[in-house]
């Protein structure tokens, strides 16, 4: 349940909606509230993590044989910011989930990921 509630605050983030608005609108029968500087700290690890888990999924798509020059696919290249590389693992995520035929609106990119993903990149 954590992770579905991780998602959905990270998607509301990148869509520029503000901690405490997040923290507002997330509640959860299991785990109650979550408060605004959880959710800033979830974000915070999210962003920090989000470039080396890209790489990982990178690799694991050229494993699978995609010939696409994944690289150019970041908008930004060599100056981006975090948002910017959180776009191409999202970008990533999609190309890499069409491997497995998952559907991420019935659990999320992230329950999915973290199952493949090594303990030190998960998300």
């Amino acid at each position: 349940m954590v992770t579905t509630s991780r998602e959905a605050a990270f998607k509301r983030r990148k869509k520029g909606i503000s901690f405490e608005k997040i923290s507002q609108g997330i509640l959860s029968p299991s785990i109650g509230g979550i408060s605004a500087t959880t959710i800033k700290r979830w974000w915070n690890r999210y962003l920090a993590q989000v470039g080396r888990t890209s790489i990982w999924v990178a690799g694991k798509l050229i494993h699978f044989g995609e010939e696409e020059d994944l690289l150019r696919l970041h908008s930004k290249g060599v100056n981006s910011t975090a948002l910017d590389t959180l776009e191409w693992f999202h970008t990533l995520l999609q190309k890499y989930t069409l491997y497995f035929q998952f559907n991420p609106s019935m659990k999320g990119y992230l329950s999915f990921l973290n199952i493949h993903l090594p303990a030190e990149l998960r998300l």
